[in-house]
C-alpha cells in the first residue's frame, strides 16, 4: 500500500454548508474499478464575533449651544469567520437630540437600520451620526444605544450592544432693561416704568422672577403684568413672574408707582433685577437701574370775600375781608 497526505485550511470567507473532497486512482493492471474512487464530506460552520462601540467624545452638552456633535460607531469582527450581512440598528436615539447626517465607511448607509455588508475577520467598519441639542431640551441625561448583528452565529453576543450617555445642561442668559418715559416724577402723583426681560439663550427659559425695588417712600399701584404684587411688609418692593421665553424672546410690562407728596426734589434710583429658573451664564445684565428726577409742584390759589355784596356809605359798620 501507499498513502498520500494532503493538508488544507478553511478560509474565513468560506460559506456555511457541506464541502466534499473526491479522489480517484487508476492503474492498467486494475481488474476492479468499482473501488477506485473515495469521497470525504465536511460540514462547514461559521462563527463571527462582531462587537460594537459608540462614542461622541463628550460627556456634557448644553441645550441650544449651536454645536454639531458626532457619534462614531465602530463595528469590529473578531472572527474567526467573515461576518456577512452586518446590520447596525439604533435601539434608542435620544428624544432630546436632533439627528443630522448619517454616513458609513462601507455599505452607503444614510439612515438606520444601517446595512454594512461583509466585514472580514480582523476588519472593522465605522458609522458617523451627527446631532444637535435643541434649545428646549430639558436638563437631564440622554442615552443613545446601538446594536449590531450578522447572518453568522456570534460566539460572544455580550458585546453586540453599546450605549453613550450625555448630561444635558441648560443655560439661559436673561437680561433686564428698565426705563421711564424721560419725564420728571412729580411729588404726589403716579409714575410709570417699563421693564423688558430678554432671553439671550442659549437655552429656553422656563420662567423667571422680577424684583423691582422702588425709590424710598414710593409704593406700588398697578402693572400690566397681572402677576406683579407689592409686599405688604415692604411696599417699596414689587415682585413679578415671567413665563417661559424662547431664545431671543422678550417680555415687556409696566409698573406704576405712587410718588409721596412729601418727596424731596432730586434724583432717585429704581432698581430691577431678574432671576431665572435656569443657570445664567452672564449675571452682569440681570439688573438695571433707572435714575429719575423728582420735582415738586404747588398749584397755589387765592380767594377773597367780605361776606356782603352791598354796603352803605356812612353806615358806621366795620367790614372784614
Amino acid at each position: 500500500s501507499a498513502s498520500v497526505t494532503v493538508t488544507y485550511t478553511v478560509p474565513s470567507s468560506t460559506q456555511a454548508g457541506f464541502v466534499t473532497n473526491t479522489v480517484s486512482v487508476t492503474s492498467p493492471d486494475d481488474d476492479d474499478n468499482t473501488n477506485n474512487e473515495a469521497t470525504d464530506t465536511n460540514e462547514v460552520l461559521t462563527l463571527a464575533d462582531v462587537r460594537i462601540a459608540k462614542d461622541d467624545g463628550v460627556t456634557v452638552v448644553t441645550a441650544g449651544d449651536g454645536v454639531t456633535y458626532e457619534y462614531t460607531i465602530t463595528v469590529n469582527n473578531d472572527g474567526p469567520s467573515d461576518a456577512d450581512a452586518v446590520t447596525v440598528t439604533e435601539d434608542s436615539f435620544p428624544a432630546g437630540f436632533t439627528m443630522g447626517t448619517v454616513g458609513s465607511s462601507q455599505g452607503g448607509c444614510t439612515a438606520f437600520p444601517c446595512n454594512l455588508g461583509t466585514i472580514a475577520t480582523g476588519g472593522s467598519a465605522t458609522i458617523t451620526v451627527e446631532y444637535t441639542v435643541p434649545a428646549d431640551t430639558p436638563a437631564g441625561f440622554e442615552t443613545n444605544t446601538v446594536s449590531v448583528s450578522s447572518d453568522d452565529p456570534d460566539p460572544d453576543p455580550t458585546d453586540n450592544t453599546d450605549s453613550d450617555t450625555n448630561e444635558v445642561l441648560v443655560s439661559a442668559d436673561l437680561a433686564m432693561d428698565k426705563s421711564d418715559d424721560g419725564s420728571n416724577a412729580v411729588a404726589g402723583t403716579n409714575y410709570t416704568y417699563t421693564l423688558v426681560v430678554t432671553n439671550n439663550g442659549p437655552s429656553v427659559s422656563s420662567g423667571s422672577t422680577v424684583s423691582d425695588t422702588l425709590p424710598a417712600g414710593w409704593s406700588f399701584v398697578t402693572s400690566t403684568n397681572a402677576t406683579c404684587a407689592g409686599d405688604g411688609l415692604d411696599p417699596e418692593t414689587v415682585t413679578c413672574t415671567v413665563g417661559s421665553l424662547v431664545v431671543g424672546g422678550s417680555r415687556s410690562f409696566t409698573i406704576t408707582a405712587a410718588v409721596p407728596a412729601d418727596a424731596a426734589a432730586g434724583t432717585v434710583n429704581n432698581v430691577a433685577d431678574v432671576s431665572g429658573n435656569e443657570p445664567d451664564p452672564d449675571p452682569a445684565n440681570d439688573e438695571d437701574t433707572e435714575p429719575t428726577d423728582v420735582v415738586r409742584e404747588a398749584d397755589l390759589a387765592i380767594t377773597k370775600d367780605d361776606g356782603v355784596t352791598e354796603v352803605t356809605a356812612g353806615d358806621g359798620v366795620t367790614y372784614t375781608y
